[in-house]
């Protein structure tokens, strides 16, 4: 089900409540009067009490948004174009950055009067999301990770209400998600892929690398954590010609990240692997420490945060 609260505009007066129900079989109706909560996009407070890996996370946001302004320009003209329901792809190898690129996109548009942010697609059934007065957009993380999700919201798109604009944006390592345009196809819904539906997320150039890299050492500093030892420009393009996975925002990242955390090592003397393992291994043994102080066994609190991010929670 989509719906709709209330909903402030730039001038501070709510907009008209717009509430369209649906079911998994594609049957969509507009009703008045009804509110759910704002699809996530939940930005992280960056200080020095700030867990590694939550750092890493794309809603940190400890490096800004670099080398994407192509992307970025060819998404906004995507969601502002006339076309009522239209769907699109982000694609690109994990880690490249393309959740952060969704997400700053959502946040582009909810400055825009739009509704915007991640939905929950686990279950075969629509979640319910507001729709904002000058559109919706909805983003889905890996969608063959969830395929029953995705196909009722494509059968659901396949007919929807008139004056709601929406906007579906499907995050993906295949480059050819050819999949995903066949399902939209069976439900009924084959307009919602345009010929030109791919965006994709490739790897940093040289200049926007170091830019992440050396914006992100900054933040940490001005977040608190101690000052990292000097990095050469010159060196770092040395580091980054030495495979191709340490191009990815997430390597670059982690780079930044490990040498601002362990100063006395040389983080360019280690790969992009060798210096994620180095923070997974600072991870455990923090989960083992806390552990033990809690009478638990040393792995138990590590075992039990494994299972907990291969189930996707624990209740």
């Amino acid at each position: 089900m989509l719906d709709s609260g209330p909903k402030i505009d730039a001038k501070g007066d709510i907009a008209h409540s717009t509430v369209i129900q649906g079911d998994i079989h594609g049957n969509l109706t507009i009703v008045q009067g009804q509110t759910a909560p704002e699809p996530r996009l939940d930005w992280v407070v960056v200080d020095s009490d700030s867990r590694d890996f939550d750092l890493l996370r794309w809603s940190a946001r400890i490096a800004p948004l670099t080398g994407r302004d192509t992307e970025m320009a060819e998404l906004q003209a995507w969601a502002m174009s006339d076309k009522a329901v239209a769907g699109r792809f982000i694609t690109g190898q994990g880690g490249a950055g393309k959740t952060r690129l969704a997400a700053e996109l959502a946040q582009e548009l909810r400055g825009k009067g739009w509704t915007a942010g991640f939905i929950d697609l686990s279950h075969d059934n629509l979640p319910p999301t507001p729709v904002g007065k000058n559109g919706v957009l909805l983003i889905a993380d890996y969608p063959d990770e969830k395929p029953d999700g995705v196909r009722a919201l494509l059968r659901a798109l396949a007919r929807p209400p008139a004056g709601v604009k929406i906007r579906l944006l499907l995050l993906t390592r295949d480059d050819n998600p050819t999949r995903w345009v066949d399902e939209a196809a069976q439900a009924g819904a084959s307009a919602l892929f345009g010929r030109q539906h791919l965006t994709p997320a490739p790897p940093l150039d040289e200049d926007a690398a170091w830019t992440v890299f050396a914006t992100a050492r900054a933040k940490l500093r001005e977040a608190g954590f101690p000052a990292p030892s000097p990095v050469n420009q010159s060196d770092f393009i040395d580091w980054l010609g030495r495979h191709e996975l340490h191009r990815l925002a997430l390597f670059v990242t982690a780079l930044a990240l490990h040498s601002v955390l362990a100063p006395d090592q040389p983080a360019l003397t280690l790969t992009g692997r060798e210096v994620v393992a180095a923070l997974v291994a600072r991870e455990r043994r923090r989960l083992r420490e806390i552990s033990m102080a809690r009478g638990m066994a040393e792995c138990g609190l590590e075992r039990l945060s494994a299972l907990a991010a291969v189930r996707g929670g624990l209740d």
